[in-house]
């Protein structure tokens, strides 16, 4: 992921978070099979992929969005966009 689309992500990011940290706003889970998250405002339960699961988990417990770099996995820029 080049500098220009992570620094816009992150940006987005933040403004979406808030003042709040990431595990205020949802909760993500997973059963044998599935992954999902909880949207703490709206109590829906979402479905998601694997990574974004992946992704979802890691601000959940870190809170840290440059640490999203450091994720190691195939296809982190696409999945990423998908949360944009």
């Amino acid at each position: 992921m080049n500098n220009k689309s992570f620094l816009e992500l992150k940006t987005n990011l933040v403004n979406l978070k808030g003042r709040y940290k990431f595990s205020r706003l949802y909760k993500p889970f997973k059963t044998t099979k599935k992954f999902y998250f909880l949207d703490s405002g709206t109590g829906k339960v979402i479905k998601v992929s694997s990574k974004i699961y992946e992704i979802l988990n890691y601000l959940w417990r870190t809170n840290d969005l440059d640490g999203l770099t450091k994720l190691k996995f195939d296809h982190l820029e696409e999945s990423l966009k998908l949360i944009h």
